[in-house]
């Protein structure tokens, strides 16, 4: 097969397997209508999937339309236990690790916290996390690695692009030289979209928002015609939207952005700021040092009745509701993913969802955008970065396999 011929062949491939995913339970028919590959392509192309053992076929047969029309096959996925990818987060609360079979299911899982490792070693750390986690795998089962990292990877330096001291010292090209495996890397709100998208397919549209909001704020705008294709790397910043002319001071020179009043990060730099500085506050019952603050303390603050807190609380919701109907007026989506620790508190839960779908009510027509808060889970963003290696490493996407790293 020349060059041409295999690159069109691979990409049928791929473009079969994402589809796949995304309808577990389908026909050739149904491929080829919505693929625009031809009957005969999908055919070929199914029958060396079968050969492989990696789809087969149901035994059930159905009919789109009632009456004597013809049978159709049921094609679906073949379980493969054996074959593996990882995905690893880095973010400011530590390393988060999981080994995932091809479809999500979660093989092993682990974690070292941001205070039990010097950030200056973070590459070994990196390292022996990945050597320990897959120490009792076949290393030939396993497909490669992705990595989701708070902010930007630069393909040049192995670095990522961030402001955050924390992660100065990662170097890819440093683990690789330890780490046999292949790997993919991506923003890590990003690789959490990717896994709705692709380990959770029967409840993810194909154009959807996933709004982060912990330690920082940021929005992954998923949209599947341009999945893994570059963009502006401002875009998603959500947390450094003004939403207050002249408002806090942020660390990025503006003022106003909404993570100084609704983050992790912020909420707690300011009910640290009232510890020390008021009598008058509920926290001094709660911890007896400033830096002991969490944020279920802010929240028993909240259910005790602080008013500083509160009010700090409501008013920070308030302009995030702003940003999130603000966002869904200028850009098309079927869904939006809340994403938050924070938020997973039923009473603000329920705040965001009622005044969001207030804010939307002021056009005649039927709203089509679905809420949905996630339960939070600390390894999401891991979990998203094993979906990004099956697109890399398993399905092979062709915007996505660029971005390997051998």
């Amino acid at each position: 097969m020349d060059e041409k011929k295999n690159n069109a062949y691979q990409q049928n491939l791929a473009t079969t397997l994402e589809y796949l995913y995304r309808h577990p339970q389908t026909s050739r028919t149904d491929i080829a209508k919505h693929t625009g590959m031809t009957p005969a392509t999908v055919t070929a192309l199914i029958k060396d999937l079968s050969k492989q053992n990696i789809v087969h076929e149901t035994g059930v047969e159905f009919t789109e339309t009632s009456g004597s029309g013809r049978r159709r096959k049921m094609i679906t996925f073949t379980k493969q236990t054996h074959l593996l990818v990882g995905g690893l987060e880095i973010n400011a609360r530590g390393l988060y690790l999981s080994i995932t079979d091809l479809f999500g299911d979660i093989i092993s899982q682990a974690d070292i916290p941001l205070e039990a490792f010097d950030p200056q070693m973070i590459n070994e750390t990196i390292i022996n996390l990945i050597e320990q986690t897959t120490a009792d795998l076949d290393p030939n089962n396993i497909l490669g690695f992705g990595i989701a990292v708070p902010g930007h990877y630069r393909s040049a330096t192995g670095k990522i692009l961030t402001n955050n001291p924390l992660w100065q010292h990662f170097n890819l090209f440093e683990i690789k030289k330890a780490i046999p495996y292949k790997f993919i890397l991506k923003n890590n709100i990003d690789c959490m979209a990717l896994g709705e998208y692709l380990f959770d397919s029967q409840n993810s549209p194909t154009q959807f928002n996933f709004l982060h909001v912990g330690l920082g704020i940021y929005n992954s705008f998923f949209n599947q015609t341009q999945l893994g294709l570059s963009k502006n790397p401002y875009i998603g910043e959500t947390g450094h939207m003004i939403v207050e002319l002249n408002g806090q001071p942020c660390e990025c020179g503006k003022k106003g952005c909404l993570q100084t009043y609704i983050s992790e990060k912020w909420l707690l730099k300011r009910a640290k700021k009232l510890f020390t500085t008021s009598r008058n506050t509920v926290l001094h019952s709660l911890v007896t040092e400033a830096d002991e603050l969490t944020l279920q303390d802010l929240i028993t603050a909240y259910e005790l009745g602080d008013e500083y807190i509160r009010w700090q609380f409501e008013k920070g919701i308030d302009l995030l509701v702003i940003a999130i109907s603000n966002t869904l007026l200028i850009h098309p989506a079927d869904k939006l993913y809340l994403n938050s620790e924070l938020l997973n508190y039923p009473e603000f839960q329920q705040q965001i969802l009622a005044k969001v779908n207030e804010q939307l009510r002021f056009m005649p027509f039927e709203r089509n955008v679905t809420l949905e808060v996630l339960p939070f889970d600390p390894f999401r963003g891991s979990l998203g970065a094993c979906a990004l290696a099956c697109l890399a490493f398993f399905i092979k996407h062709k915007n996505i396999t660029t971005q390997v790293i051998a």
